[in-house]
């Protein structure tokens, strides 16, 4: 089973001189956690380019492991590909894409990779591999922030939308949440985030946001499907909010009013209570 993890940030530069670091391989120690004791062990070239073979020590829990990649694809100042030819992985291909934008440059990261050992290997990625790996390249994105300096957003960048539900342990109350997610996306692809909730499913909300922010995006509008803004919204929403802030310093978060405070949404429900409940004139005053 393949598997795509991917990350995009935006930072302060030319695209020759970010391109220019991401090709000496020994700046790869400099973005991967201490926690993995990594090292570049030998490359046949001091900057990448097509062919070029990078041997790497690493050490995951206890176990020391031997890493051997391929440069498989190069274009100058554009991007560039690694693939793993020895290693822990079934396959490996990560690709990494540079492209100028207003403000400095736009790095795409974007990894397929399998397991090996079948189930036993879909259960070690269930476990413990998918929270790992997100945790090496939430630390590559700092560390890079840190390197260059995290571009901010242009102003005229529209917000994505994350919906807000309350959350339950009954599956079919979240497919309810879910058909009204798949419904916006159909009409809105590129400017739906997805479904985050407050206690009892997943993700939680300050899951949705940090892993939007590890793809790039930096301004979320989050729209909460409750009737009224009971304690959940006025306490529990704005304490998640700004801890959120202080932890993603570029991240433009607003949290809109309940759906329910909508003044066309007494106007549904009464539209519904018509169609339905009087359908037949009974209880009609």
């Amino acid at each position: 089973m393949t598997h795509v993890l991917e990350r995009t940030q935006t930072v302060h530069g030319e695209v020759a001189s970010v391109f220019e670091f991401f090709t000496n391989p020994h700046n790869l120690e400099a973005l991967t956690p201490p926690w993995l004791h990594f090292g570049v062990v030998d490359a046949s070239e001091a900057r990448v380019r097509l062919g070029t073979r990078i041997a790497y020590r690493l050490r995951w829990q206890i176990f020391p492991v031997r890493w051997e990649s391929l440069i498989a694809e190069f274009r100058e100042n554009e991007l560039f590909a690694d693939e793993m030819l020895r290693g822990p992985y079934r396959r490996w291909y990560h690709r990494h894409v540079f492209r100028p934008v207003d403000g400095g440059v736009e790095i795409n990261d974007r990894v397929e990779y399998e397991l090996p050992f079948g189930p036993i290997g879909r259960l070690a990625h269930a476990v413990a591999v998918r929270r790992q790996l997100q945790a090496i390249f939430d630390y590559r994105r700092r560390k890079v922030e840190e390197i260059f300096g995290a571009a901010p957003p242009q102003p005229n960048t529209p917000a994505k939308l994350l919906l807000f539900a309350h959350g339950s342990a009954d599956p079919r109350w979240q497919a309810s949440i879910e058909s009204v997610h798949s419904m916006l996306k159909e009409h809105w692809p590129d400017r739906i985030l997805g479904v985050a909730y407050l206690e009892r499913s997943s993700p939680s909300l300050h899951e949705a946001v940090t892993d939007a922010y590890a793809r790039g995006v930096r301004r979320i509008s989050v729209l909460p499907l409750f009737l009224t803004a009971g304690k959940h919204l006025r306490v529990d929403g704005p304490a998640i909010a700004e801890r959120l802030r202080l932890t993603l310093p570029l991240l433009d978060l607003t949290i809109l009013p309940p759906i329910g405070q909508d003044r066309r949404f007494a106007g549904f429900v009464r539209q519904v209570v018509e169609e339905t409940a009087f359908a037949s004139g009974a209880g009609r005053a």
